[in-house]
């Protein structure tokens, strides 16, 4: 799904699935030096990367994972025959930037059952996502690998930690029921300009302002929610303080005005009524922002929106 109103943009989102336990390191520490596979043999040393290092193991990308915190990383290569593979460790600062980066790094496929969140990608790859790191695990070579290559690796790191870790509380707001949990995205901390640009090209949400050193505290969900059968994206942003979410909602009207939307109602929500019919949204609760762009249905999007914020309010 590509929908562009001028400064607001939304790229085709490959967004993510959720399940798990609650904030807050548990206990463990994950590291290859312990994991020993059956039938694999390391076939390199261990590696790591501290900070901006990372760039020397990985092509690219490497801002995403600064933009969450991103502390260290234990890389190897381990073969069986001429089957190999590598393995990525990633240790961020919290649980929420491990999820953060968990969800916009995956590659799309298909959903697995290992630590508290994994996909599976189709080239193929596999994405872990458990406390406050993150497992990758990719083919090296021409051999083909499979899921049950890499599975017990994946398993094996996983279990080093302790306990269970839950999805950070605007995720949890969101209707399980209705939500494509195979696409969504959680952008938290600071963010890399290249994904920033792909959620609205002028930055009206004012993720990622700062590509160095400073911090916006910003928590930011786009989610895929299934409405009277159709899929509707939605955004959802919790702000340092109401100023900030005023800001934002000022600059999501101005663009809606700009492309010469027609307003149709103020309070309590922001509603828009574009050219091809299809409605606006915008509305604040506190430090709360929530947006659809593209709306068949205004009034039942409303209410779905209004009950997130409620259960997020009592999750937060």
């Amino acid at each position: 799904m590509t929908v562009c109103r001028r400064a607001v943009g939304f790229a085709l989102l490959v967004l993510a699935c959720v399940w798990g336990g609650a904030f807050g390191q548990r206990g463990g520490k994950m590291t290859l030096a312990k994991l020993n596979v059956p039938g694999w043999r390391p076939a390199s040393e261990i590696r790591t990367y501290v900070g901006p290092k990372l760039e020397e193991a990985i092509d690219g990308f490497v801002d995403f994972y600064l933009g969450f915190r991103f502390l260290d990383s234990e890389h190897r290569i381990f073969q069986k025959g001429n089957k190999k593979l590598e393995v990525f460790v990633h240790r961020f600062g919290t649980p929420e930037d491990a999820f953060g980066l968990y969800t916009v790094r995956r590659s799309p496929g298909k959903l697995v059952n290992i630590g508290d969140h994994a996909t599976l990608g189709k080239l193929p790859n596999l994405m872990v996502w458990r406390g406050r790191y993150c497992i990758r695990i990719a083919q090296v070579g021409r051999a083909p690998i499979t899921e049950e290559d890499m599975r017990p690796f994946a398993e094996r790191l996983a279990a080093q930690v302790s306990g269970k870790y839950n999805m950070p509380a605007l995720v949890r707001a969101l209707p399980a029921d209705r939500v494509n949990w195979l696409t969504l995205r959680y952008l938290h901390y600071r963010n890399a300009l290249e994904q920033v640009l792909n959620i609205s090209f002028d930055n009206v949400f004012l993720l990622g302002e700062d590509l160095q050193n400073r911090r916006w505290d910003v928590d930011c969900v786009l989610a895929e929610l299934t409405v009277a059968g159709a899929p509707q994206l939605v955004v959802l942003a919790a702000y340092p303080n109401e100023q900030k979410a005023q800001q934002v909602v000022n600059m999501l009207a101005q663009v809606a005005v700009d492309d010469g939307q027609r307003l149709l109602s103020r309070r309590p929500w922001l509603d828009y009524l574009a050219r091809n019919g299809k409605h606006t949204l915008i509305f604040r609760s506190q430090n709360l922002v929530a947006y659809a762009l593209e709306v068949a249905q205004p009034d039942r999007v409303k209410a779905l929106l209004e009950q997130v914020i409620a259960r997020y309010r009592k999750l937060s």
